[in-house]
């Protein structure tokens, strides 16, 4: 719910408001890159069905 109010107040979040929108819900598992990867992919898919472009966002440390 965090991460949908998030998007819809701001369709392009950095890594930092991504963090401040999400203190308090997210545990110290080390899933933090993940969880700011898939709100960043969200964010793309949620622009690209609304005719926006995406903005870019890259990790290159992030798992396959």
């Amino acid at each position: 719910m965090a991460a949908s109010a998030l998007l819809a107040q701001n369709p392009s979040p950095t890594d930092e408001d991504i963090d401040r929108a999400m203190a308090g819900n997210l545990c110290r598992c080390g899933t933090y890159s993940r969880i700011r990867a898939a709100i960043h992919d969200a964010a793309g898919q949620l622009q690209s069905d609304s005719g926006q472009t995406p903005a870019p966002y890259y990790q290159s440390n992030l798992e396959s």
